[in-house]
């Protein structure tokens, strides 16, 4: 081959190197945790993109790095005495807390119990319903709404549910307008009106150990948000496209949503070339 037909170095051949090319291409993705588009091949290796070499970048994989450790591992060297000098280095926090590390961040409740919703009624009317009030979270695999629908001994719907959003800030407004109301207009549920509150995971957060999320699923994690905040956020191919203040802003001061002021003027109706000065003097 000649020199001429040699990608330049660093290109990857078969991934796009032009930004304005990007939304066209269905491996491409833009990471809101990172900052940058992120781009998976059809064989599962991940790519970033570097605005300021313009390529993309290998992503490593906590695997490959275990394998590369191994590979420069020294015998009779312990890799964990590092880690121990470093944690008898830490300084006292304020709080007294001599291990450094910080408090763990409360967790954020962005899901509402239903109960008392009417036995026949199905995944697809629930998200109806309850989509006026934020947009609901999918599921990291399948993409489906996060709803589930809670049966009895029998294997029958009993009339509750749980609805997870994607913003913590729908279950206030889920909680407001749909507690106390009826599902369908007209009709009760089993336990009379539908009640809405928001969902305890208290008991449940202490019972069950923490499951550890796996690389894979982070990068599904990752990936599903990227696809959440990508539907809320314009693109020049769709311009119909629902924007992203629409769906997931919560402005009280939005000004499209002010009235403006009415002055005294609103209330004044002015009459044009009704008569002349000749015909009042008449």
């Amino acid at each position: 081959m000649a020199d001429e037909d040699l990608p330049p170095e660093g290109i990857q051949t078969g991934l796009p190197q032009d930004p304005a090319n990007f939304d066209a291409d269905p491996r491409v993705s833009w990471s809101r945790l990172d900052n940058k588009f992120i781009l998976e091949t059809e064989e599962g290796n991940e790519f970033e993109w570097d605005t300021a070499l313009k390529r993309w970048i290998p992503v490593l994989d906590q695997t490959l790095l275990d394998q590369q450790s191994q590979i420069y591992r020294v015998p009779g060297v312990d890799d964990d005495a590092t880690t121990t000098v470093q944690q008898k280095k830490k300084r006292k926090q304020p709080n007294g807390d001599e291990s450094g590390s910080k408090p763990k961040k409360a967790r954020v409740n962005t899901a509402v119990y239903v109960t008392s919703l009417p036995l026949d009624a199905d995944q697809e009317e629930i998200q109806h319903v309850f989509s006026k009030c934020g947009v609901i979270a999918e599921e990291i695999d399948s993409g489906k709404p996060r709803i589930k629908m809670y049966e009895d001994d029998k294997g029958q719907f009993k009339g509750d549910a749980l609805v997870v959003y994607f913003r913590p800030e729908s279950v206030d407004l889920a909680v407001q307008m749909l507690d106390d109301t009826d599902f369908r207009l007209g009709e009760q549920g089993p336990a009379g009106k539908m009640r809405v509150q928001a969902a305890d995971f208290s008991y449940k957060s202490q019972q069950d150990a923490p499951a550890k999320t796996s690389n894979k699923d982070k990068k599904k994690i990752i990936k599903r948000t990227a696809k959440m905040n990508a539907y809320v956020r314009p693109i020049r191919r769709r311009p119909r496209l629902i924007s992203c203040s629409k769906l997931t802003d919560w402005d009280d001061d939005d000004p499209q949503t002010l009235n403006e002021t009415s002055s005294k003027w609103d209330k004044v109706v002015i009459l044009k070339h009704m008569f002349t000065l000749q015909e009042l003097e008449v």
